[in-house]
């Protein structure tokens, strides 16, 4: 009963972990292996960077973990630039 106890709470700590696989400075390959394919992206201009381009994935269906629905990917250069939980 022990040993059922202790796997149970083991899936629950690494399914919480997941969330915080994505790291700046991953590639967007990177997060697509960890998060799989976004709900949605949307583009648009850095205001302090006008040149750059960045690109904002959004992840909030039920088919991924809980810890990592209602999640965005903001990328610059092909690089996690920020990473917001909502």
């Amino acid at each position: 009963m022990k040993k059922i106890i202790l796997l149970v709470i083991a899936s629950f700590i690494l399914t919480g972990c997941a969330s915080t696989q994505i790291t700046k400075g991953m590639n967007k390959e990177q997060v697509k292996a960890i998060m799989g394919e976004p709900d949605s992206i949307k583009n648009s201009k850095n205001s302090c960077c006008r040149e750059k381009d960045e690109e904002a994935w959004h992840y909030f269906g039920s088919s991924i973990p809980l810890a990592d629905r209602d999640k965005s990917i903001v990328f610059n250069n092909d690089e996690v630039k920020y990473i917001f939980v909502y």
